[in-house]
């Protein structure tokens, strides 16, 4: 699993995410995560995510409370359908705000 970070124009820092989020990567992806806690918000993108276990969901939903904590957002984006499936069963898209593209993360973090 390959975390690729980006920014875009308006400064908001985006993680884009290239291969499977299992265990055997969750430490490289909390470690790479970690350095973004003091943002005020991040866009994830998981286009190239084919597969995501517990691991995942876990580093996820801690990045997530402690980028609240500071009064920030995550948005998901661009969900490949496996993953999708994940967090639909999962009912993470309650917990998680997701959108379809990256535009409208933007607008989800601006508004």
């Amino acid at each position: 699993m390959k975390i690729i970070p980006d920014k875009i124009p308006s400064g908001i820092p985006v993680m884009r995410f290239d291969g499977d989020l299992d265990y055997h990567a969750s430490a490289d992806l909390r470690s790479g995560l970690n350095k973004f806690l003091e943002s005020p918000h991040l866009l994830l993108d998981l286009a190239k995510v084919g597969y995501m276990d517990s691991s995942g969901i876990a580093v996820f939903v801690e990045l997530s409370q402690k980028i609240k904590a500071h009064g920030g957002k995550i948005v998901f984006f661009n969900l490949a359908p496996a993953v999708k499936s994940v967090f639909e069963l999962a009912k993470l898209h309650l917990f998680f705000s997701i959108a379809g593209s990256q535009e409208e993360a933007v607008k989800i973090v601006s508004g």
